[in-house]
């Protein structure tokens, strides 16, 4: 498990003994979690653009053990998370896609990066300043709001709260992590991951 503040951040993969360079961008991880959502997409062209958004030099052959160490990158060189034992998925609490006024909005009011202009961050970098913005930004909000149980709310806060969801709800789809909870199983099941990236 790799460390932030300890280790080097990664630029290449080694996959079959043989090193790639890999694109480490934040913007390439996001446009990765986008095309695993997008429907519109078969199985082959998901296949083929995720080896095309990380590689752009020399490309690894499409298999198993490039999907391991794609995710391994996106993940950000942590451990597979393991699942709780059958419990009900949890939504989403954010989305690249619909959340992208608040989380630029936030990185600007929280730590002054402009992400339509800052040239360069590396993944890692920007998914630990993600989890850590502060609770008194807008996104944050708005995240507590999409993740609390209303049967754990006061009576006289529960219509509050009931109207914050349905203002910022997100709309209902398979999460990223169950995703990639799927195909890691696949991977270690010895199975065919290619059903996996497309239509679920």
């Amino acid at each position: 498990m790799s460390n932030l503040i300890l280790d080097k951040l990664p630029g290449k993969l080694m996959i079959r003994g043989a090193e790639y360079r890999i694109d480490t961008d934040f913007r390439t991880s996001i446009l990765f979690e986008l095309m695993m959502d997008d429907e519109e997409l078969s199985d082959t062209e998901k296949a083929e653009e995720m080896i095309n958004l990380y590689f752009h030099f020399e490309k690894p052959e499409f298999c198993d053990e490039t999907i391991s160490q794609i995710l391994w990158f996106y993940r950000g060189g942590k451990e597979e998370r393991k699942g709780t034992g059958g419990g009900p998925a949890l939504d989403p609490v954010y989305s690249f896609e619909h959340d992208d006024i608040y989380i630029y909005a936030a990185f600007l009011e929280q730590y002054g990066i402009d992400l339509t202009t800052i040239k360069y961050m590396h993944w890692w970098k920007f998914k630990a300043l993600l989890v850590s913005l502060n609770d008194d930004v807008l996104f944050s909000k708005i995240m507590g709001y999409r993740a609390v149980k209303l049967d754990k709310v006061p009576k006289e806060r529960r219509k509050f709260y009931q109207e914050m969801k349905r203002i910022y709800a997100l709309p209902k789809s398979k999460t990223m992590q169950e995703k990639i909870d799927a195909i890691q199983e696949a991977l270690m099941k010895g199975e065919d991951i290619s059903g996996l990236l497309g239509n679920t």
